[in-house]
C-alpha cells in the first residue's frame, strides 16, 4: 500500500498557467505576404500602358458565349448585395448581432477585419489603373474608369468568408464544410465578374490574393485582441466568453476527485 509523505501534502496544487495569445504565427503571416506581393504584382503587370493577356480576353469571350438571362440574373443580384450599395449595413448588423449574443470584442473584430482585409484592393486601385474589358466582349453594363484592377466584389467576398472561419474558431465551431462553402462562393461571384463582362480574370483573381493575403497577416493580431482587449477595457468585455481563443491555449480548471 503506497503511502504519501508529510511534504508531499504540504506541497500546494499545481494550476496550469494560461498560454498568451501567438500574435506572430510565421507560417500563417509569412504566406500572407507572400500572397499579398503577388497581388500587387500582377496589378504592375496587367496596368495601364502594358499590354492585356491574351487568355484575359480569351476567357472573357468565352463567358460572352455561355451567358445566358439567369446567369445574368444572378450577376445582378450578386452585384448588389456584395457591391458598395448593399454590403457596409450587412457587415454592420451581423457585427451588431455578434455584439447582442454577448460577444462584443468579436462582433468588433468582425466589422475592422473585414474593412482592413479589403483595404489593399482599393490601394491597388490608385496605384495600378486600368480600363474596364473593351466592349468587343459585350459587357451587360458600362463600366467607365480606369478601376478596373482589382475586382472589389471578389476581394470583399474573399474578406467575408476569410472572417467567417476566423468567427466559427471563436465560438468553437467546426470549420470543415465553411471551407468548401468559402471556395465555392468565392468562385462564384469571380465569374459572376467576368460573366458580365465588367472585369477581366486578372481582376478577380487580383482581388481575392490581395483580401486573402491581408487576411492572413491579420489573423494572429486579430487573435491577440480578442484574447487580450476583453481582460484591459472592461466595457469590451464578452457576456459569453468565446470558446476558443484562436493563437491562445484553453485553461482546463483541476477539479478535485
Amino acid at each position: 500500500m503506497e503511502t504519501t509523505r508529510p511534504s508531499e501534502l504540504a506541497r500546494p496544487m499545481e494550476v496550469p498557467r494560461p498560454v498568451g495569445p501567438a500574435w506572430w504565427r510565421p507560417g500563417m503571416q509569412v504566406s500572407g505576404v507572400v500572397i499579398l506581393a503577388l497581388g500587387f504584382v500582377m496589378g504592375y503587370f496587367v496596368q495601364n500602358g502594358r499590354p492585356t493577356p491574351a487568355f484575359d480576353l480569351t476567357l472573357l469571350r468565352w463567358f460572352e458565349h455561355v451567358r445566358v438571362g439567369w446567369m445574368v440574373t444572378l450577376g445582378r443580384w450578386i452585384e448588389f448585395w456584395d457591391g458598395p450599395t448593399a454590403t457596409p449595413w450587412l457587415l454592420l448588423l451581423v457585427g451588431i448581432l455578434i455584439i447582442v449574443r454577448g460577444h462584443r470584442t468579436l462582433g468588433l473584430a468582425t466589422i475592422l477585419f473585414v474593412a482592413l482585409a479589403w483595404f489593399p484592393g482599393h490601394v491597388a486601385k490608385s496605384m495600378f489603373p486600368r480600363d474596364r474589358p473593351p466592349k468587343s466582349v459585350s459587357p451587360e453594363w458600362i463600366v467607365t474608369g480606369a478601376n478596373s484592377f482589382p475586382s472589389g466584389h471578389t476581394g470583399f467576398i474573399t474578406s467575408v468568408m476569410l472572417v467567417g472561419l476566423f468567427v466559427l474558431g471563436a465560438l468553437g465551431h467546426r470549420r470543415g464544410w465553411w471551407g468548401v462553402i468559402v471556395s465555392l462562393l468565392i468562385v462564384l461571384v469571380a465569374c459572376s465578374r467576368m460573366l458580365v463582362g465588367v472585369h477581366y480574370p486578372t481582376d478577380v483573381v487580383g482581388g481575392s490574393l490581395l483580401a486573402l493575403g491581408a487576411g492572413l497577416i491579420m489573423w494572429p493580431i486579430f487573435a491577440g485582441l480578442l484574447y487580450t482587449v476583453p481582460r484591459h477595457v472592461h466595457w469590451l468585455r464578452d457576456t459569453r466568453e468565446p470558446a476558443v481563443n484562436r493563437g491562445a491555449a484553453p485553461v482546463r480548471e483541476l477539479s478535485e476527485r
